[in-house]
């Protein structure tokens, strides 16, 4: 991206060693007092990827609501909260195609993995679905309990950074996003989990009353921000920045916040 461009990250409280915020809206407050400690006024120039993304889009609709001017919110390859993604719509006459299709996408994208990683992802998936049947048989309440291995591979974390996980995707399965005026941009990859809604949008179409501008973006969930895939996201961030920018200046530039 352009070097003379500011980007700045927010490095959560947990991060830094503080209580993490059990509450997603929390998280989104805590931030945008940062966000307007540092740049008073807007235009303001958000995103966030996964996790990341709804809380860049709750920022931004607290920010709307304080009377605050979002010119980009940037969510990359992120889903919003219990609005219907998750669900699979087995019933539309277009599930199957887009069924067949993203399972070639999938299964792409897995062959691509190393030998040793492809075992040790399908024993994670394994182990999961079984616990999962098992919550259904016994009827417990969905969201009720967080099982990261159906994320992450929690071998691959240090103890500290699995607590986070797990705070976060706690959070993650009690918010229910809320529309907004916003404006999404989203950036996702051509794949979906293997059972979902398929929705091209993602389900952002639903929230965003300001529209939604979906981008295409090279590579999968996991290595978007790896090279190759990363140059994709960079130009295609790029030229979104550059168009809004030249339609919302600001004095003293613009700062774009991943999460």
């Amino acid at each position: 991206m352009d070097a003379e461009q500011p980007i700045y990250a927010l490095r959560s409280r947990g991060q830094s060693g503080l209580p993490e915020f059990e509450r997603l809206e929390e998280m989104a407050a805590c931030y945008v007092e940062v966000v307007r400690a540092h740049q008073p006024e807007g235009p303001y120039f958000l995103g966030g990827y996964c996790f990341g993304g709804n809380v860049a889009y709750e920022m931004a609709r607290q920010i709307q609501t304080l009377g605050g001017q979002v010119a980009l919110l940037a969510l990359m390859d992120s889903a919003p909260a219990n609005v219907g993604y998750e669900n699979v719509q087995w019933w539309r006459p277009e599930f199957p195609g887009r069924f067949g299709r993203n399972l070639y996408y999938w299964l792409h994208d897995f062959r691509l993995v190393q030998p040793q990683d492809r075992r040790r992802f399908l024993r994670r998936k394994l182990r999961t679905l079984g616990r999962k049947l098992a919550r259904w048989a016994v009827g417990a309440r969905r969201g009720s309990t967080v099982d990261l291995e159906e994320v992450i591979d929690p071998d691959q974390f240090p103890k500290q950074e699995l607590k986070l996980w797990e705070i976060h995707l706690r959070a993650l399965a009690a918010h229910i996003q809320q529309p907004s005026s916003a404006h999404v941009t989203l950036f996702r990859t051509r794949g979906h989990p293997i059972l979902s809604s398929f929705a091209p949008d993602l389900c952002w179409g639903s929230l965003a009353q300001g529209g939604i501008t979906v981008k295409m973006i090279a590579g999968s969930h996991e290595n978007i921000f790896m090279e190759p895939n990363v140059k994709s996201l960079a130009l295609s961030l790029t030229a979104a920045l550059s168009q809004t920018q030249q339609s919302a200046a600001s004095e003293n530039g613009p700062a774009l916040l991943p999460l």
